[in-house]
């Protein structure tokens, strides 16, 4: 791929998606603050509430998070954790 750093490199695949290595890995902080400016992807919210829900910290955040939980998990968007 030339002469590119890994910072510049977008992927050794042909296609242009992404390797394991380059995806961004999931954080709870990055997410939550995305949500909570508004900028958070449906997919996201689905992952960031699911890890929410299945760690508990759903219940023990601010009353906005918890509330959430509830909505997706009535709408059938998240399921309850399992015990």
């Amino acid at each position: 791929m030339g002469n590119k750093t890994k910072a510049e490199k977008t992927t050794d695949l042909p296609c242009g998606i992404p390797t394991e290595a380059e995806k961004k890995p999931f954080s709870a902080i990055d997410s939550m603050v995305a949500w909570e400016e508004g900028s958070l992807s449906e997919e996201g919210v689905q992952e960031l509430f699911q890890y929410l829900i299945d760690t508990g910290m759903a219940w023990t955040l601010q009353g906005a998070y918890g509330r959430e939980a509830q909505r997706l998990i009535e709408a059938g968007i998240c399921h309850a954790a399992t015990a």
